[in-house]
């Protein structure tokens, strides 16, 4: 079961993200804008502990908090997937997708009707 004690907040992860970076950070691998993402700024790196259950294996998990200049964010989603891009790159994928997605409510054991 997860507890406090599996969670480590880094100041720079294995693959060079860093707080402070400025970044695209999506929920799924491939950023797709449909999905949850944000471009902002890292304010924390979260690792956890992960044993393995069915499909996936065990090891560290990275997450990223994503918010202002400042350190703060309006939204604590835990992003897992983040990689750094310049100003330019943020106001192009800012303009053509206005936006980020609203997070869908979590179903919670109903099922869903088609």
């Amino acid at each position: 079961m997860f507890d406090e004690t599996d969670v480590i907040y880094c100041v720079r992860d294995r693959a060079g993200i860093a707080l402070g970076d400025y970044v695209l950070a999506s929920h799924f691998a491939d950023a797709d804008p449909y999905d949850p993402w944000r471009v902002g700024y890292v304010c924390q790196i979260v690792q956890r502990w992960r044993a393995p259950i069915a499909h996936s294996r065990e090891g560290v998990s990275t997450y990223y908090v994503i918010g202002e200049a400042d350190g703060s964010w309006s939204d604590h989603r835990q992003y897992r997937y983040a990689r750094k891009i310049s100003s330019d790159e943020g106001r192009e994928w800012l303009a053509e997708h206005e936006t980020p997605p609203e997070p869908m409510p979590p179903i919670c054991g109903k099922e869903v009707q088609s």
